[in-house]
């Protein structure tokens, strides 16, 4: 069976073993932090002593706590109460004292650095002052060579040269002339270099220009001459077609009127064969269409009186709107003629479409 505690957690009803304390073992863990922390002597021991009676009462508590087997006896459970208290306290305690312990060598390390820095600063300024008093004669030869490099720079910078390829610190002055005559001379060679290039520029821009006014002025020149020359041509060409278009124009004015004759003979003769030919043959063709007309005329005159014999009167007048269909139209020459053909043909076919009306209405 188990028994539950306030937080709900099951406790084993087993026989409660707790460790009995190992003093040599823990007189070892605490030797170990003292020489791991580097303490003096008389420190350890006084730290010793300040956990010593904690250190007691923790190995006597322990003790009662390793009596505690039986989590179901009553008693025992009011003696565990009590021992854990008694623990509970012990370690609280010796927390408290940690605090303080701590807070102390806090404020003795700030103690003892007050005191440093209050004896320090009775001797630094003096040593300062006292060793600008030993590096004096050091300290006024390194104010001597850094303006000595400072108007050496401003030299070598007011002809061009460059500052940063010397040690000007350690050159000696004799050294430092030819430095300074070097890049004065390099200077003066690249100023003459730029101007002789400059003027060498302007030179070629000069002779460019000139060559470009000459040969402009000889371009204009024979432009000019060119344009006399095709004036002079233009001229020339102008009379030469002019006596061609003349020349032209009268042998075109004989051709024109031989071709004129010669084509009107031909018109005139060939008009004639064709009005010859055409005159034949509308003869012919109204002589063809007169006899064929006239035989379909006949043949069907001859059917349809075939037929209207045993025909009744629909069909006789049917038969006879068939018979007027047939009629023989003379030929006409002139346009009024033609009109009045158009119209009779016209109110004939009306006539004969109103004879069929009539009859199929019997």
């Amino acid at each position: 069976m188990g028994i539950h505690g306030k937080d709900g957690r099951t406790m084993t009803t087993e026989a409660l073993e707790i460790e009995v304390l190992d003093t040599e073992k823990v007189a070892m863990d605490l030797c170990k932090v003292e020489a791991s922390t580097g303490l003096a002597d008389d420190t350890a021991v006084a730290l010793r002593g300040e956990f010593n009676e904690y250190y007691t009462t923790i190995e006597s508590l322990r003790a009662k706590a390793a009596q505690i087997t039986n989590p179901e006896d009553p008693e025992q459970q009011a003696a565990a109460r009590g021992i854990r208290l008694g623990l509970k306290n012990v370690r609280c305690d010796v927390e408290r004292v940690r605090k303080n312990l701590k807070a102390d060598s806090l404020s003795r390390g700030k103690a003892i650095d007050g005191f440093s820095n209050i004896l320090k600063y009775l001797c630094e300024p003096v040593e300062s002052a006292l060793l600008d008093v030993e590096r004096y004669a050091e300290i006024q030869e390194e104010k001597r060579v850094a303006e000595m490099v400072r108007e050496r720079i401003m030299l070598l910078v007011e002809v061009e040269g460059n500052a940063e390829e010397f040690n000007l610190a350690e050159m000696k002055e004799d050294t430092f002339v030819l430095v300074l005559a070097g890049a004065k001379k390099q200077r003066d060679n690249r100023i003459e270099a730029e101007r002789k290039t400059e003027a060498d520029r302007i030179k070629a821009a000069k002779e460019e220009a000139e060559e470009h006014e000459r040969v402009a002025a000889e371009n204009e020149k024979l432009k000019n001459e060119a344009a006399t020359r095709e004036k002079k041509a233009a001229a020339e060409r102008k009379i030469v077609d002019a006596e061609k278009k003349a020349a032209k124009a009268a042998a075109d004015k004989k051709e024109s009127e031989l071709e004129k004759k010669a084509m009107a003979e031909r018109d005139a003769r060939m008009k004639a064969e064709r009005e010859s030919a055409d005159a034949l043959a509308r003869e012919k063709k109204i002589k063809d269409e007169a006899k064929a007309k006239e035989a379909a005329r006949i043949a069907e005159e001859e059917a349809i009186a075939k037929k209207a014999a045993a025909a009744p009167d629909r069909d006789k007048l049917i038969a006879l709107s068939w018979q007027m269909r047939v009629v023989v139209w003379p030929e006409m020459t002139t346009d009024e003629g033609k009109k009045v053909l158009a119209a009779m043909e016209n109110g004939h076919q009306k006539f004969v479409e109103e004879v069929v009306r009539m009859a199929e209405e019997l």
